[in-house]
């Protein structure tokens, strides 16, 4: 259309010019000029009044839909300052789903109220420090001092306490979230921050998690209360969405949460509802009507608190068998000493059972040979003895004898009988 309307223009102004030198010898210049300054305008006229047609037109058409849009655009404005009950308008302004529950509502929370519940999970939350840049870890002394950008002033208190977490970078995957760093004190507040100092202490695993923290560059979060546990935070939350946020080792737990349970399914991981949708206490399991998945709230406060409690006893148990390992072994190799010791003596020792052995056979011989000695004098001397014995009584004989014949040679010589019991008796002696 522009084109034709182009080819109509050179055609009416190619005309005009031609009648109007082709007129020249007829009129006076003035005249021609006069003319053509008329032609020309009123073409000159003719070009801007389609030039206004055509921006009235294209800019004019789409005004009863940007009027119908900004009328939308209000009414939702409306709806989400004031609320509403049109359940359609709700929809369209959340077209991924409703944030709230529309059968328990009944209808759209107003702005006020939004902020009213805000209000509400503020006090319930405690404040809140993002942001936070640690400096140089004092292990010996167990604390951190922090840099706090906002708000000014910082508003921490001395003798405070904090719950300290690692703020993850955009898109991180579950296993490199933010992790808990600890339950800290503020010991020292400046304007600039605060000094915190760890209420469990920092052990070796502790202090390096805090250090490389500080040493990455990585933000910290500070809570005046511990996050809370809700399944209200997790709600509306795809499968997909639930794996990129939690790690593997647990993200089922919030996957199944509400949906059927199963009978495999433990006691604390079951929920039963009667027929007005109620839930049933541990008494009226009978009355429930549908059972379902509930994942059980942590009470993060104290898990923390208890898993820092079953470490510490565990690095000391770790560190009691390591000094039991280390005496074991102490003991093990003064053992093989004293073994090595006590071969050496073995061999000593069977050395000199082989030198006894062989003065035992000597003793022995020569105990043969004794034993046979005396074995022989005692008969020499049972013989000698005898002997002895014949012997003495031979001299005795011999001497009775030899006195009878004196005693009566005596008694010749005197003229005296000798008495007759006098060799009697000699003979008895």
């Amino acid at each position: 259309m522009t084109i034709v309307l182009q080819i109509l223009f050179a055609v009416v102004i190619l005309v005009g010019l031609i009648t109007i030198i082709m007129s020249i010898k007829n009129w006076h210049w003035a005249q021609m000029v006069l003319l053509l300054s008329i032609f020309l305008v009123s073409i000159l006229d003719m070009i801007l009044g389609m030039e206004v047609y055509r921006i009235h037109r294209n800019f004019g058409r789409p005004i009863p839909a940007l009027e119908k849009k900004i009328d939308d655009v209000e009414n939702r404005i409306k709806a989400l300052d004031q609320g509403t009950r049109d359940q359609t308008l709700a929809n369209q302004i959340f077209p991924e789903g409703l944030p709230f529950d529309w059968d328990k509502e009944g209808r759209m929370p107003s702005m006020d109220m939004w902020r009213n519940r805000l209000q509400i999970q503020i006090r319930e939350r405690g404040r809140v420090w993002a942001g936070v840049k640690a400096g140089r870890v004092d292990v010996r002394a167990g604390q951190v001092p922090v840099s706090i950008p906002a708000p000014k002033p910082h508003g921490l208190q001395k003798d405070s306490i904090v719950y300290a977490f690692e703020q993850a970078p955009a898109g991180a995957p579950p296993n490199q979230k933010g992790q808990y760093l600890g339950e800290f004190r503020v010991t020292e507040v400046s304007d600039a921050g605060a000094v915190l100092k760890s209420v469990q202490g920092l052990d070796q695993r502790t202090a390096a998690r805090l250090e490389a923290s500080a040493r990455s560059g990585r933000t910290w979060k500070l809570y005046e209360k511990m996050p809370l546990d809700s399944h209200e935070l997790f709600a509306g939350l795809t499968p997909e969405q639930l794996k990129q946020l939690l790690p593997a080792s647990t993200v089922n737990e919030y996957i199944r949460q509400g949906t059927p349970a199963t009978p495999d399914d433990d006691e604390n991981h079951r929920a039963g509802y009667d027929d007005h949708g109620e839930r049933v206490g541990p008494n009226d399991k009978d009355k429930a009507v549908k059972w379902v998945y509930d994942r059980p709230l942590r009470d993060y406060a104290y898990l923390f608190t208890e898993f820092a409690r079953e470490r510490a006893q565990m690095a000391a148990r770790i560190a009691g068998l390591k000094e039991d390992n280390a005496r074991l072994e102490e003991a093990r190799q003064s053992a093989l000493r004293l073994a090595e010791q006590r071969k050496g003596q073995i061999q000593a020792l069977s050395s000199d059972l082989g030198n006894m052995k062989l003065d035992r056979q000597a003793i022995e011989q020569l105990r043969s040979t004794i034993s046979a000695q005396l074995t022989n004098a005692r008969t020499q001397r049972d013989e000698l003895v005898k002997k002895n014995a014949e012997n003495a009584r031979k001299f005795i004989t011999t001497q009775l004898t030899q006195l009878r014949e004196i005693t009566a040679a005596t008694a010749a010589a005197a003229g005296v009988r000798p008495p007759a019991s006098a060799p009697a008796a000699a003979s008895a002696r």
